[in-house]
């Protein structure tokens, strides 16, 4: 009996060894696969960092260049103004100056566009009442 007693020991200390080795292989492949998806995690940080670096990049030379456009634009609309307004001087009317003049002339010095040479009629200045405030 003590060779199956001992037979029995032996095979639970190697059923109890079996089944430390498989743990300690499993805590070690858990422990690889563990390191690896915080490798690929890194390396996928890494990845969109430097993307989101290049999409910085490309928007602001893209502003850049509409803010240069939009300043060429600008100059452009600028030059083609003056280009008109040297193109389409105002001159002096010196006809209607002199004819405005005239009609001044003839109106008189007391005549202005309301009144007229003769002055304001004082009934107009009533309002319909005869009598003056305060009486």
């Amino acid at each position: 009996m003590s060779g199956a007693t001992t037979a029995v020991a032996v095979g639970a200390a190697v059923g109890v060894g079996a089944s430390m080795y498989m743990s300690h292989q499993q805590a070690r492949a858990q422990q690889n696969a563990q390191n690896q998806a915080q490798q690929q995690a890194q390396q996928q940080a890494g990845l969109a960092r430097s993307e989101s670096e290049r999409l910085t990049r490309e928007y602001q030379q893209q502003t850049q260049a509409y803010q240069q456009q939009a300043k060429a634009m600008q100059q452009q609309l600028l030059n083609s103004q003056q280009s008109f307004n040297r193109a389409n001087q105002k001159q002096p009317n010196a006809q209607r100056a002199l004819a405005a003049a005239g009609n001044a002339a003839r109106a008189g010095q007391s005549g202005t566009l309301l009144s007229g040479p003769q002055g304001v009629d004082p009934s107009s200045l009533t309002l319909g009442k005869s009598t003056l405030l305060g009486q």
